[in-house]
């Protein structure tokens, strides 16, 4: 695996675990551990951060940005399997259609970071057509660009030209 697809994927993981609250309404605000887990990663802590998101979850194991921030440092800890148990949670116990797709998206990006192209498009497809249903076509160009970067840095390029066309259409 290159560089640039663990960069590319350490950002969009540490976006996610933001972009689930900033499509709710704007009462709702960024947990307070989201931002100390979020720090210790920058700091190059991500054992600690994750030990917070578990500290978290042992006293509300249905939180959607504990699951979500667990997973994606688990990802960035490289295990990917451990990780999408807590997206599948996460999935499961979303409170909102938005924070479901934010957490597909989440799942998503899990197996971008092994290079899944098909895995990764199964769950971008449910969010791009969540995004359609809300007629966001913004959302659903970033999810096709987002899937098309993933199935190009994985030499998917069939894939990657059908989402990009998408992206293009849409965006």
């Amino acid at each position: 695996m290159t560089f640039r697809p663990i960069a590319s994927g350490i950002i969009v993981i540490l976006l996610s675990i933001a972009s689930v609250f900033t499509q709710a309404p704007a009462q709702q605000q960024q947990p307070e551990f989201v931002k100390q887990g979020q720090e210790l990663i920058r700091d190059g802590k991500p054992q600690q951060a994750l030990e917070l998101y578990r500290q978290t979850l042992q006293t509300s194991p249905d939180s959607v940005p504990a699951n979500i921030a667990a997973g994606s440092v688990l990802d960035l800890m490289r295990k990917g399997e451990e990780a999408r148990k807590y997206f599948t949670k996460a999935i499961e116990v979303a409170d909102t259609p938005e924070h479901r797709a934010g957490a597909k998206r989440a799942m998503a990006m899990s197996f971008a970071f092994e290079g899944n192209c098909k895995k990764t498009i199964e769950y971008e497809q449910q969010v791009f057509d969540f995004y359609g249903t809300q007629k966001n076509v913004f959302q659903q160009g970033e999810t096709a660009d987002e899937a098309a970067r993933v199935c190009l840095d994985s030499a998917d390029l069939d894939a990657a030209y059908q989402w990009y066309k998408w992206a293009t259409t849409r965006g």
